[in-house]
C-alpha cells in the first residue's frame, strides 16, 4: 500500500537517525557516521543562512515582468504584497519542485525580492496584507506625484539670469564668430572680388 507524504517522511527521518548514530561501518574502524564526523579535525566554514535559501529551488531562466496582477507562471498568477508599485519591474521565478502555492522572486543579479502565493489559493490573511498594500499604496500616490511634479517645475523652470558658464560662453562664441568673418574679409582682400557664378 502506498505511503502518505507525511508517513513516508517519517520513515526517512528514522532511517536517517538509524543510520547516522547507530550503523557501524567496516569503512570508519567500527564507528557510526556521526562519531566519524565529530573526530574529523577538518576546519568548517559556516555559510549564512541567507546565502543558502536558494540551493534548493529550481529556476526555468526565464525573465518575466510583474504586473498589476502579480507575476504569471505555469498559466497562473501569483502575488504578494510587496509587489505593490512594482508593475514592469523584470524577475526571476524560482520554486521548490513539486510545491506550487508559493513561489520565490527575484531580481535579474539573483537577489531575493520576496515571495509570491498562488492567487486563487491565498489565505485571507494574505489576501488583506495585499489589500491594505494597495490601498497605502494608492493613498501615497497623489503626493508622489505632487511631489514630481514640482521638482519638474523646478528643474525646467526658465531662467532670468544667465549662469557663468552660460554668459562665458557667450562670449566665445561672438568671438569665434568675429574671428571667421575677419578672416574670410582677409581672404577675400588677398584673393580679389569674387567673380559671379556663370
Amino acid at each position: 500500500m502506498p505511503l502518505t507524504s507525511a508517513e513516508f517522511t517519517a520513515e526517512v527521518l528514522d532511517w536517517t537517525q538509524w543510520w547516522n548514530t547507530e550503523h557501524r561501518l567496516a569503512d570508519l574502524a567500527g564507528r557510526t557516521p556521526i562519531e566519524a564526523w565529530h573526530a574529523d579535525p577538518t576546519p568548517l566554514s559556516d555559510i549564512p543562512e541567507a546565502a543558502l535559501w536558494g540551493l534548493t529551488l529550481e529556476d526555468d531562466g526565464r525573465v518575466r515582468k510583474l504586473s498589476s496582477h502579480g507575476v504569471r507562471w505555469r498559466g497562473r498568477d501569483y502575488v504578494g504584497a510587496w509587489m505593490s508599485g512594482q508593475a514592469g519591474r523584470s524577475v526571476r521565478i524560482r520554486h521548490m519542485p513539486h510545491h506550487d502555492h508559493e513561489i520565490e522572486i527575484c531580481d535579474l543579479a539573483g537577489r531575493h525580492l520576496g515571495t509570491a502565493h498562488l492567487a486563487d489559493a491565498a489565505t485571507p490573511e494574505q489576501l488583506d496584507e495585499l489589500r491594505r498594500t494597495r490601498t497605502a499604496r494608492a493613498r501615497r500616490l497623489p503626493e508622489e506625484t505632487k511631489k514630481a511634479e514640482a521638482l519638474r517645475r523646478q528643474r525646467f523652470a526658465p531662467a532670468t539670469t544667465p549662469t557663468p558658464a552660460q554668459r562665458n560662453g557667450r562670449r566665445h562664441g561672438s568671438r569665434s564668430r568675429s574671428g571667421t568673418h575677419r578672416g574670410i574679409r582677409q581672404r577675400h582682400g588677398r584673393l580679389g572680388p569674387a567673380r559671379p557664378h556663370p
